[in-house]
């Protein structure tokens, strides 16, 4: 494995230092004549690199716009990323021996790096499955009816239509699917409207229930290095040790930190925010100091959230009631049927259309993202093509050539089939034998070579 601080190759490629031989890549800082303004992202595999490269495209569009910098951190692997957080100014700070891998640990570190080391004076933290659909918005605390707690604003939070988490399995320990309760999405009404009434921005309880670490601002002060520090630290323990939990707060009992053994991102977030207010006295009901919040009935939507398996019809389009708003600033897409939404976002956001079909855009994506290719057609529809293999030769050309040698070498025996004769020279027919084993192996070698395409789909 490379070292995150040592002997990497480095090499400048489409707007981020690449390790020669390795996916891993960290972003450059803003430029000078930029306005520190950073939008952060992070992918940790093969699978989510590929997802990132692809929505990165209207990341990219957005902060060429508002001469922001975007900044995607990319590894191979989970132990290729916990060897550079070892080297971060977060992980001398939080004193912590050693890390495991979750997702605050993923989220948070490479949000605190943009903004110590890297310097952004205040960040967009994006999931690397989510799209910026709207890039009219620009990355404000001041949002259009966004409810503000006392002192001056350091982050603003997006909260989900219902509630997050899962009932609690209190007799079994770690991540194991197993271990989770049942998903808020399994018992909490479609219709409900809990999160979206009685100020939900102003309880914290209700906050904190409805709370969706997608999407959030940040910027570069003390008070939101101390809330990530207090993150990861929370890490180290887990949630139970803390005392947190969501679950008495909302009517089905539903509990952020029902899942992933109580080390989610966004039930540490919380958990961060209640102790704060407990250490202060406060009330469990009293928004922290600092906090700007935009529920979900706020116009225009600042996320979200659409899943293949719950939000789409067997023909790839929206269900009806369930169509994403036109003003929505980012549209995060979570389950592992990414591609279905992506596809079905198309058909229903011009703007995307617009997008990736630009001959700038399209040519910076085929460079930085070899195994990625994204065309739209002009019926608009995204055909998205992955692969070990340059795009061209192993999804366009290679197949195309085999089908035609076979095509001609099959019609090639036909005609000297219907004209054989029983005189022809034996050497011919056995020539001809052999032909015909060739063409029985170049098609097997054709049959796996979409096998093995269609498997590196995401």
């Amino acid at each position: 494995m490379v070292s995150p601080s040592l002997s990497c190759r480095v090499m400048f490629i489409c707007g981020i230092f690449r390790c020669a031989g390795s996916e891993r890549s960290l972003p450059l800082p803003p430029a000078r004549d930029s306005l520190g303004i950073c939008v952060v992202s992070v992918a940790v595999g093969k699978r989510f690199i590929d997802v990132e490269q692809l929505t990165g495209v209207t990341k990219q569009h957005y902060v060429a716009k508002w001469n922001y910098t975007y900044m995607p951190y990319k590894f191979d692997d989970e132990e290729e990323f916990l060897a550079w957080c070892h080297t971060t100014k977060l992980f001398k700070i939080s004193g912590a021996s050693s890390l495991k891998y979750d997702h605050p640990v993923m989220k948070y570190f490479t949000l605190a790096h943009a903004l110590n080391e890297g310097g952004c004076s205040k960040a967009l933290m994006i999931d690397a499955d989510a799209l910026i659909v709207n890039s009219d918005v620009r990355i404000d605390f001041n949002w259009p009816n966004a409810a503000k707690s006392s002192g001056e604003t350091h982050m603003l939070f997006t909260l989900d239509t219902f509630v997050q988490g899962a009932t609690v399995n209190l007799t079994c320990q770690g991540d194991d699917p197993k271990c989770h309760g049942t998903f808020s999405s399994h018992i909490v009404p479609r219709e409900s409207r809990w999160c979206m009434t009685g100020d939900p921005c102003r309880n914290f309880t209700k906050f904190w229930s409805c709370l969706n670490t997608g999407t959030f601002i940040v910027d570069n002060s003390s008070v939101t290095l101390a809330f990530l520090t207090r993150v990861i630290q929370g890490t180290f323990v887990g949630s139970r040790a803390l005392n947190c939990s969501t679950a008495s707060f909302n009517p089905w009992h539903i509990d952020q930190c029902g899942m992933r053994d109580g080390r989610g991102d966004q039930c540490l977030s919380g958990c961060a925010l209640l102790n704060s207010n407990r250490e202060l006295g406060r009330s469990i009901h009293e928004m922290p100091d600092g906090i700007s919040c935009v529920d979900s009935s706020s116009r225009p939507r600042m996320q979200q959230t659409w899943k293949a398996v719950t939000d789409l019809d067997n023909d790839g389009s929206f269900i009806s009631g369930r169509q994403p708003l036109n003003d929505t600033f980012v549209v995060n897409i979570f389950g592992y049927k990414k591609r279905p939404v992506l596809f079905a976002l198309m058909k229903v956001h011009p703007q995307l259309r617009q997008m990736f079909n630009d001959s700038t855009i399209q040519h910076m994506f085929d460079s930085c993202t070899p195994g990625v290719s994204t065309r739209l057609g002009s019926t608009g529809s995204v055909f998205v093509m992955v692969s070990r293999y340059p795009i061209f030769w192993s999804v366009i050309a290679f197949p195309t050539l085999l089908a035609l040698i076979l095509a001609l070498s099959w019609a090639t025996i036909m005609v000297w089939r219907r004209f054989s004769i029983a005189t022809v020279d034996p050497r011919i027919v056995q020539s001809m034998n052999r032909s015909i084993a060739t063409l029985d192996d170049m098609e097997a070698l054709q049959h796996r070579h979409h096998s093995s395409v269609a498997q590196l789909l995401p």
